[in-house]
């Protein structure tokens, strides 16, 4: 990827530690446990920059959780972001093909709900005479089990999936069967529930583990 320059020179000042990543690039963030959520927060300066799928307001700052909390923020085509936090880890990486392979998987599901939308609409016009629900056939969309070791990425695949699928306005169900980090729910619980564009957002992603 061919380097681009980007201006900051008609930015504010910095808030914090001031980054200018370039498209491709992933800004990973670990924030220490005690950290307090008026204390830490980030905030897109220019150009445009996502976190596990949501896209970053310019000008607007987040707050972070209370911390023990990862971000990886990414940005397809350049942005500047400051962080203002006192964080235990931070730097930016060019090793990001993860990202290119969330979007395409991303794409295959679409392929997958659109495929199995359009065989019900299908059974549905063929059974539009049978008033026996029980007899009704429904088509099931694509169900996807992630697993892997510890520290693996299983959680980020799953938070950039559900958020780009609301974009587009889908409504996933998201199932968590890891009681020690629970990213719906509390530890110690397994939690299943359906998310929407509404509850799929940068405040809710910086807010949980």
């Amino acid at each position: 990827m061919t380097a681009v320059e980007i201006d900051t020179s008609d930015l504010p000042e910095a808030v914090g530690e001031r980054h200018v990543m370039q498209p491709l690039e992933e800004l990973r963030v670990e924030v220490p446990y005690g950290t307090q959520t008026q204390t830490a927060s980030f905030m897109l300066q220019k150009g445009s920059c996502e976190l596990w799928g949501c896209e970053l307001a310019v000008g607007k700052q987040y707050s972070i959780a209370m911390g023990g909390l990862k971000l990886a923020l990414f940005t397809w085509h350049g942005c500047v972001i400051d962080v203002d936090a006192d964080v235990e880890i931070s730097y930016t990486s060019d090793e990001t093909n993860s990202n290119v392979a969330y979007v395409n998987t991303h794409a295959q599901l679409e392929a997958i709900r659109d495929e199995a939308y359009q065989q019900q609409q299908q059974l549905q016009q063929e059974d539009s005479m049978n008033t026996d629900a029980d007899n009704i056939k429904l088509v099931q969309g694509p169900r996807v089990m992630v697993v892997g070791p510890s520290e693996s990425g299983k959680s980020s695949l799953c938070k950039t999936l559900v958020a780009y699928a609301t974009k587009v306005g889908r409504t996933p169900l998201w199932v968590d069967l890891d009681p020690v980090d629970n990213s719906i729910s509390v530890p110690g619980s397994l939690s299943v529930a359906p998310m929407n564009a509404s509850a799929v957002t940068v405040e809710s992603y910086a807010t949980c583990g």
